[in-house]
């Protein structure tokens, strides 16, 4: 069972930054830019545009433009071989989209936590169009995000190789060093500084939860990567129960890391960001 620790802190680790998985995930990428493109134009005061920005309006049309191309490009690899430029213009655009959707689904995943705790509507039936509203309103956060998870995904793809050692560990560490980072883009709306003082603040306020969770969410995952490799040697060999088992770890798997992710968010939230709440910026 010890020997299930690495592969367990792994995918504590992932949860900070790729509860989704980058691809195909990205692939959603161009029709997410196209509806901050349509609403942004539409109803430029609701997400934070106290007056009209053309340059602002060009850039975003620009990067739609950029996604469905790359989009057109993902087509035409998957039924022949490109030239080699083409090819590395492809991957290039592909890691980008990543970042960006990975770092979108953080965002949107989290106010929907935030929803959830501090309910403002009677109902819960528009809960998933407020949180994709207020995602929207934090674009900018987005971005500045979205480099720092093409930073993670370029070198946790980097360290993706048979085996574990320091660098996974160091890898580990990181993920939760900078766990903060997506609940503040989420939680604050304010300049640069106002978001760096406050996740400042988090992190002073929540270093100890965090290596506190970090400990419990690794046992938890090591105990379900046993328990599920287990019933590979308890039940009959053969396609159909092969097939059964895989499906049954996969929920089993998704239920363990959703409710992990749940904890994670709700434990910065708590001792991090409720704590702020005088310091103002706060959505």
């Amino acid at each position: 069972m010890l020997e299930l620790v690495p592969m367990a802190a792994r995918d504590m680790a992932v949860l900070t930054h790729g509860f989704f998985p980058p691809w195909p995930s990205s692939l959603a990428a161009p029709v997410l830019l196209s509806l901050l493109v349509w609403k942004t134009t539409r109803l430029p005061y609701r997400y934070g545009s106290r007056r009209k920005r053309p340059a602002l309006s060009r850039l975003l049309i620009s990067a739609v433009i950029v996604a469905w191309c790359w989009m057109i490009l993902e087509g035409v690899a998957s039924v022949q071989v490109m030239p080699e430029w083409l090819e590395t213009l492809r991957v290039m655009l592909r890691w980008l989209m990543e970042a960006l959707t990975v770092a979108g689904l953080q965002v949107f995943m989290i106010r929907l936590v935030m929803g959830w705790d501090e309910p403002t509507l009677p109902s819960d039936e528009k809960d998933l169009m407020l949180a994709l509203e207020q995602t929207l309103a934090c674009r900018y956060g987005i971005l500045a995000l979205a480099a720092l998870d093409l930073l993670w995904l370029m070198a946790w793809r980097a360290l993706d190789v048979p085996g574990y050692g320091l660098s996974d560990w160091l890898m580990v560490e990181s993920s939760l060093l900078f766990a903060g980072v997506p609940v503040v883009v989420a939680r604050v709306r304010g300049s640069w500084t106002q978001m760096t003082e406050v996740l400042a603040h988090v992190f002073l306020k929540t270093w100890l939860p965090l290596i506190g969770f970090a400990l419990t969410a690794t046992v938890v995952l090591m105990l379900v990567h046993f328990s599920m490799r287990s019933l590979f040697f308890l039940l009959p060999d053969g396609p159909i129960w092969g097939g059964m088992i895989r499906i049954l770890v996969a929920l089993v798997l998704a239920t363990v890391r959703s409710w992990l992710f749940l904890t994670l968010v709700l434990t910065l939230i708590r001792h991090g960001l409720k704590s702020s709440a005088s310091s103002g910026g706060e959505n």
